[in-house]
């Protein structure tokens, strides 16, 4: 069992920058939506505004969830086994596709740094199963990817810091090594408020604790 990633200390200002996004982007979802919505969101987390590139450094996730209608009824059923899922919440299911890049302290440095986060990228694609009720959301997915190389994440993060003039990151060739993983994650996400509307858009609060997460 390898462990790609966890967030680290020094995250509060990367955490704050995720939770704005995060609320913005899965509002629609426990906000006013009808059972023939389709829902896309988009996630983006950036350690910019924390001045370092150290440990978690970028994170990206792309996610579409069809209309209530569209889940299979066996989906749905299957569902009603889960002990953490609402049973009277709305079952959807969600399709993801996301990528999250790590790198040491000092990104300056072209050798192995044995006692940092080495540098690794995760890049996956996922599917899941939400319920959706009054209070509440859980969310359960399984994602399949690729560590190393294949990832994409020197590329990524190369072009990034060229694009805006940051600092070249030089260990890349230090990465870690090709190799598969397979993620599954849970996540509940609580209604602190009634849904507002905010320039014409439906909003709602939506905190959501650290993930239950278990990489292979």
């Amino acid at each position: 069992m390898r462990r790609v990633g966890v967030y680290g200390g020094g995250l509060l200002l990367r955490a704050l920058l995720s939770v704005v996004i995060l609320m913005s982007a899965t509002s629609g979802i426990q906000a006013q939506t009808t059972d023939d919505d389709q829902i896309f969101t988009l996630q983006f987390a950036n350690d910019y505004f924390g001045n370092s590139d150290q440990h978690f450094t970028n994170g990206f996730r792309a996610a579409w969830m069809p209309s209530a209608k569209s889940v299979p009824q066996w989906v749905v059923d299957g569902a009603s086994y889960f002990p953490l899922f609402d049973p009277a919440g709305k079952k959807r299911v969600v399709f993801s596709l996301g990528q999250s890049i790590f790198t040491p302290d000092d990104i300056a440095a072209t050798s192995l740094l044995r006692d940092e986060r080495p540098y690794a990228g995760w890049l996956y694609g996922g599917v899941g199963l939400v319920s959706v009720s009054d209070a509440r959301l859980d969310n359960i997915e399984l994602n399949i990817g690729m560590v190393g190389g294949a990832s994409f994440a020197e590329d990524v993060q190369k072009t990034w810091h060229k694009w805006f003039g940051f600092q070249r990151p030089n260990g890349w060739n230090n990465q870690l090594k090709n190799e598969p993983g397979i993620l599954l994650n849970y996540e509940r996400k609580w209604r602190m408020r009634t849904p507002q509307k905010y320039f014409g858009v439906d909003a709602d609060f939506t905190p959501m604790p650290v993930l239950a997460s278990v990489m292979c």
